[in-house]
C-alpha cells in the first residue's frame, strides 16, 4: 500500500497525526504533496511575512521528509477549486492507495476539503482524516442538555478533563521505502507577494526554532498573567505563527 499524505498548516514530521498514520499504513511508501494557492491566500488576504514563513517552513519539511524517504510534491494553482482534480491526478499517477491529511474548519477550507474527498473516493482512493490542529475534537464537549456551553469556566473544566485522553505525543517516524520519486523544488518567490522587505530573522523557520522558543516559554510561563501586558518584555510564548503554520503540534505544547 501506498499513501499520499497531503500538507497544509502542519509543516512538521515530529506528531502529525496524518503522516504517522500515513506511514504506520503505508509498505510501499509514502508520497508528500503541498498547494501553493497565491489566488486563495490574496483572497483571504495573507500578508507577504506570513507566505515567507510558510515558504521557509515548507524548505525544512522537504528535508526532514527526504530522511524519512518521503519525497515532497509542490504544485501551484491559482485558488482551492483546483485542488481536487490535482490531488486524484497525483494519486494516480503515482498509484497511491489512499489520502492522508489533517482537519482544517474554516469555511473554504472545509469546502475544499469536501470537494477533494468526494473526488478522490470516486476515483476509488480511500480518504483518511484526523483531527490535529486542536486536543479536544469538535463536538466531543456539551452540556448535561447535549448544547454547547455558554459560559467558560464549566467548558475549561470539562475540557482540561477531556484533553487528557488526547495530548499524547506521537511516537517518532520510522523511515519509509524508497520512491523513485524527486522532491520538487521549494520555490523562492510566489506570484503576487513580496519578500524583499521581510524580516525572516523574527521569526526563524523550522521544528527545532519552535521547541526552542517553547523551552524558553516554559522557564517562565509563571508570570505570564503579569508579564503579557508589558510592553518591553517579551512575556507571551511568541509561538502562535509556528501554531498557524503547524510547525509545532498543540499536543506539544500541552
Amino acid at each position: 500500500m501506498k499513501n499520499l499524505v497531503w500538507f497544509r498548516r502542519d509543516l512538521r514530521v515530529t506528531d502529525n497525526s496524518a503522516l504517522f498514520q500515513a506511514a504506520n499504513q503505508a509498505d510501499e511508501g509514502v508520497l508528500g504533496v503541498y498547494f501553493i494557492t497565491p489566488g486563495q491566500w490574496k483572497q483571504h488576504d495573507d500578508a507577504d511575512c506570513k507566505i515567507n514563513f510558510w515558504i521557509e517552513n515548507l524548505r525544512l519539511l522537504s528535508d526532514s521528509l527526504a530522511k524519512l524517504n518521503i519525497p515532497l510534491i509542490i504544485n501551484t494553482c491559482d485558488t482551492f477549486s483546483t485542488v481536487p482534480k490535482q490531488l486524484v491526478d497525483l494519486a494516480k499517477k503515482h498509484k497511491c492507495d489512499g489520502l492522508f491529511f489533517n482537519r482544517e474548519y474554516e469555511i473554504n477550507e472545509l469546502r475544499r476539503d469536501r470537494a477533494a474527498a468526494k473526488a478522490c473516493q470516486a476515483a476509488g482512493i480511500s480518504v483518511n482524516r484526523f483531527h490535529d490542529r486542536i486536543i479536544v475534537p469538535p463536538r466531543e464537549i456539551s452540556t448535561k442538555e447535549d448544547r454547547f456551553y455558554s459560559v467558560f469556566t464549566p467548558y475549561r473544566k470539562v475540557w482540561e478533563t477531556k484533553a487528557l485522553d488526547f495530548t499524547e505525543p506521537l511516537p517518532k517516524l520510522r523511515k519509509q521505502q524508497e520512491l523513485d520519486i524527486e522532491s520538487s523544488i521549494v520555490p523562492g518567490s510566489v506570484t503576487g507577494f513580496d519578500f524583499s522587505n521581510v524580516r525572516s530573522d523574527l521569526w526563524l523557520a523550522g521544528e527545532s526554532e519552535a521547541q526552542k522558543q517553547l523551552k524558553k516559554f516554559s522557564a517562565h510561563i509563571s508570570s505570564y498573567d503579569e508579564a503579557r501586558d508589558i510592553p518591553s518584555v517579551n512575556g507571551t510564548s511568541l509561538l502562535s505563527p509556528y501554531l498557524v503554520a503547524g510547525v509545532i503540534s498543540p499536543r506539544q505544547c500541552m
